[in-house]
């Protein structure tokens, strides 16, 4: 992830300002779910997040 030490998305700071994010959610229904579900990860922790959703 560009160097910022991350594996995906939902741990990155700048989830909310980032415009490839903003444009991925805006492109497709599905799109928009997904990128709703990264700031969920971020909101929860993404260890606790899968945790609670059976992943982990």
């Amino acid at each position: 992830m560009d160097g910022k030490g991350i594996e995906f998305c939902a741990q990155c700071r700048e989830l909310d300002s980032c415009a490839l994010v903003k444009e991925f959610g805006e492109s497709y229904e599905y799109h928009e779910k997904t990128v709703a579900v990264m700031h969920e990860m971020r909101e929860a922790g993404v260890e606790r997040w899968l945790s609670e959703k059976g992943y982990a």
